[in-house]
């Protein structure tokens, strides 16, 4: 039975400077368009007709430029994705493919793993050599998006890029557990309701024009108020019980005791009093201010 398949997406933006990896990408859904739809068993006219069909308007007005060293050439697949290859190449801007890696950060919902991923695809472009794990490792430090785990990363002397990554998802299963045991935490919690009413206000009844009226009493202070003697005594809150009498005979000191003291400290009774060095008092500036009234 016959399998039908559609034609795959055109290579769109191939006349820009910054086209070579949208053509791997595009190589890459179509050879496996042609193993789906058996085309990779044509012959090679055939293929390259094929893909001038699908490839669109843009890559194919690149088509017609290229300059073929031996006759047929053009009719040959392998020949005509090395000219695009070539062509791609020659319009590569490496410093802007580093700008692009450099700058791309871990998206706030992409896994390491999708980041790294990205960043290794990224680094075909950019020419690092023999450095693009070490940089990979480095973009990893200073683009992740958890701040606690790059100060981790950068507690570590000897960081590899195989490292890096073992941290980044140790922390990533550890924080993906706590928000799951957090939900359930949240979502299954069943358990009672109950209010508690407290009330310190004070209120008395009275009547105003023959009316029944419930009235809050006030003193109009933020404070406590406390109370002075006389009115508390007034309002009954204080009752003198009785009076309890002692008596004591004081001995006066003999007369000449007075000159004694005199001679004895006569510094103290020279001038005016103070004392020998500066007194600082202590207040503590955690302590509010308040005004006490008192009645």
């Amino acid at each position: 039975m016959a399998m039908h398949f559609g034609l795959i997406p055109p290579l769109v933006g191939f006349k820009q400077w910054k086209c070579i990896g949208k053509l791997e990408k595009f190589k890459q859904r179509y050879l496996n368009y042609e193993i789906a739809t058996g085309i990779s068993e044509k012959e090679d006219a055939t293929r390259v007709a094929t893909l001038l069909t699908v490839i669109g308007n843009e890559a194919l007005d690149v088509y017609d430029t290229f300059v073929w060293a031996t006759v047929g050439d053009d009719k040959k697949i392998a020949k005509v994705l090395e000219k695009f290859d070539d062509h791609c190449e020659s319009r590569k801007n490496v410093t802007y493919e580093r700008y692009i890696f450099f700058t791309r950060a871990q998206e706030t919902s992409e896994t390491i793993d999708q980041y790294v991923t990205t960043l290794k695809k990224l680094s075909d472009t950019c020419e690092f050599g023999t450095l693009t794990d070490t940089l990979i490792k480095d973009r990893i430090v200073l683009g992740v998006k958890n701040q606690k785990i790059r100060e981790r990363l950068l507690g570590q002397p000897d960081l590899t890029l195989d490292k890096a990554l073992d941290l980044v998802r140790a922390a990533e299963r550890v924080q993906l557990s706590a928000t799951r045991r957090s939900y359930f935490e949240e979502t299954l919690f069943v358990g009672a309701v109950t209010s508690e009413v407290k009330n310190d206000e004070w209120y008395v009844a009275t009547k105003i024009e023959k009316q029944n009226t419930k009235l809050k009493v006030d003193t109009g202070s933020q404070t406590q108020v406390l109370l002075r003697l006389r009115a508390a005594q007034e309002l009954g809150l204080i009752k003198i019980v009785g009076n309890t009498g002692v008596d004591s005979t004081t001995k006066k000191p003999p007369a000449h005791l007075k000159e004694e003291v005199f001679k004895k400290h006569q510094k103290i009774f020279t001038g005016l009093g103070r004392l020998e060095r500066e007194y600082h008092i202590e207040v503590d500036p955690t302590m509010t201010p308040v005004i006490i009234i008192l009645l």
